[in-house]
């Protein structure tokens, strides 16, 4: 069975605002009816990449093709409202003086009552057609600003930080909300995020991106589980890190010695997620809980082990015999990597290995 053809493709995009190369290059694909999260720090080319498939910035150099038109790259430039694309921005841009009905009818020809009314239902603002976005809640908002890039059926729709002018009790309902009607829309999407939270719940899809280029794109537990490189493995969820040095296929680090069958003797960097990582009241210990984070189903907890080492843990409920000071010993249950020069050299692990 032949793969289709994806609905976005950049190829070898480069954008730079005089000496800074904002994009350098760019690439990624993007299938049919995915919902794709590109994650990245700040600064390292996310908006850019939106607004240069938007049409809002021209290329320095590369192509980008929406379906099988090339709509920018070489002699094509094709405008950006000319692109079937839609676009939901960070600040939802909601014509004030315009109410609900008018501002996702904007931009739409004939039999556009139809189709406002359709895509309000969509969103489950059926009711709230003659308000105006004053009269709205921030999730509110959002939705009209989803419907209205909804309302053209465009090819695909970008969502640009869509989550960051809520309030921290409203993003998880309201993530789940736009999910949600995306889905039922049978939409192409992309959103630019720098939470990781957000970027794993979300997504089917999830692209990695560091200074300008894509560094690795995959499924959230894939990304997760498997990152290209210990930069990849910072930004996807918490991590400790360790320096280390293989001796005749052991690895020899603060966490104790740990098995690296086929690793070559030298310097050796070690990741383990904070959820592999346990932790058991032991008085006889050296280690010393110095920080807990309370979150209610789970809690983020920092130890720091008899050379100095920090290591975090998150551990399910509430624990109250591993409060601040406790001694502890730690074990590893699985999810051990090994890196070299950033890049993984062994995958992880996953026997329980002893540490202090």
């Amino acid at each position: 069975m032949s793969t289709p053809e994806p609905v976005l493709r950049c190829s070898g995009v480069k954008k730079r605002f005089g000496a800074t190369r904002a994009l350098d290059p760019f690439d990624l694909e993007l299938r049919r009816g995915t919902l794709l999260a590109l994650l990245g720090p700040s600064g390292c080319g996310k908006t850019t990449a939106l607004r240069v498939i938007a049409g809002f910035e021209r290329p320095s150099a590369g192509e980008v093709w929406v379906g099988p038109r090339q709509v920018a790259g070489g002699a094509s430039w094709v405008p950006p409202e000319k692109r079937s694309i839609g676009m939901v921005f960070q600040d939802w841009a909601l014509f004030p003086h315009l109410d609900v009905a008018r501002n996702v009818a904007f931009g739409l020809g004939r039999g556009r009552e139809e189709r406002v009314d359709e895509v309000l239902s969509m969103v489950h603002l059926t009711g709230l057609e003659h308000r105006f976005p004053h009269e709205l809640s921030g999730g509110q908002q959002q939705r009209v600003a989803l419907a209205r890039a909804l309302a053209p059926s465009p090819e695909v729709i970008l969502l640009d930080e869509p989550f960051s002018n809520l309030d921290a009790t409203l993003r998880a309902s309201v993530r789940a909300e736009v999910r949600h009607v995306l889905k039922e829309a049978g939409a192409t999407a992309i959103f630019v995020t720098h939470d990781q939270e957000e970027a794993l719940s979300m997504a089917d899809e999830l692209a990695v991106m560091v200074a300008g280029r894509v560094v690795q794109v995959g499924a959230p537990h894939e990304v997760y589980g498997m990152p290209t490189d210990t930069r990849v493995a910072a930004l996807v969820g918490e991590a400790n890190f360790f320096k280390g040095v293989v001796r005749e296929q052991i690895a020899i680090t603060p966490l104790g010695d740990m098995p690296a069958p086929g690793l070559s003797d030298g310097p050796i960097e070690v990741m383990v997620r904070p959820e592999s990582v346990r932790l058991a009241r032991a008085d006889d210990s050296p280690a010393t809980i110095v920080e807990a984070e309370f979150y209610g189903h789970d809690q983020l907890v920092r130890a720091v082990l008899a050379d100095g080492t920090s290591v975090e843990a998150r551990l399910l409920g509430p624990r109250p015999e591993l409060s601040i000071g406790s001694a502890v010993r730690a074990t590893i249950a699985g999810g051990v990597h090994f890196f070299r020069d950033g890049r993984p050299v062994l995958a992880p692990a996953g026997e329980r290995r002893p540490v202090h």
